[in-house]
């Protein structure tokens, strides 16, 4: 039988395709399908797959998540007052937006401002507060309001009322010779009007005059 040169090249390089195949198992990948032609070069020959693992799921926190866990490990907050029109606290006494911050000179606190048409009540606590604050974690107790404690009465005030209760003209001229001397400057002119205008009342025979 004649053989040719390239006859004799493609028995060749058939029997060392078959050698290749038996020695790397690539017959049997080529048989399955399991080879990617695209892989493979004309140089390096057929490469076996790496077969990966499969990529792990992660488990990724949403924004609501995130507000949720948030939530369920913060410490409970004192329960505040809905905001009103004026901006201020409602006073438990009263009702009415007019609870202010008392100042340090007048013992601090908070006080419902008269000016506004509060009732001037004062209170030692935030009267917005519901709960209390101040006890360990996980323990919520309302709190007891406490009797409101009333405005210290002024220098004035005190002198008109002890003018009011006067009722003669010897009593009149004691709360004066007390009062007056110790009232600011702005106090002493409407306090001496109150004295006369008593005075006046007393000479014609009545006391019944509005302080």
């Amino acid at each position: 039988v004649s053989t040719t040169y390239d006859d004799a090249l493609k028995g060749a390089i058939t029997n060392g395709f078959k050698k290749a195949a038996a020695f790397w198992g690539v017959a049997r990948e080529a048989y399955e399908g399991s080879i990617d032609p695209d892989s493979a070069t004309q140089e390096e020959g057929a490469i076996s797959p790496v077969k990966t693992r499969p990529a792990a799921k992660t488990s990724v926190m949403t924004h609501r998540d995130q507000e949720t866990a948030k939530e369920a490990v913060s410490p409970p907050l004192a329960e505040k007052a809905p905001e009103t029109p004026t901006g201020r606290l409602v006073c438990p006494e009263c009702g009415q937006p007019t609870i202010i911050k008392g100042k340090e000179e007048w013992g601090g606190g908070w006080v419902c401002w008269k000016k506004e048409g509060g009732c001037g009540a004062k209170f030692d606590y935030d009267p917005s507060a519901k709960f209390r604050t101040d006890l360990p974690l996980g323990e919520t107790e309302e709190y007891t309001s406490p009797e409101p404690t009333e405005e210290p009465q002024t220098d004035y005030q005190i002198a008109m009322d002890a003018l009011s209760g006067a009722l003669s003209m010897d009593d009149i001229t004691t709360v004066f010779n007390d009062h007056y001397p110790a009232l600011p400057k702005g106090a002493k002119g409407k306090f001496k009007m109150a004295f006369d205008r008593k005075k006046v009342a007393l000479e014609k025979g009545g006391d019944d005059v509005p302080m």
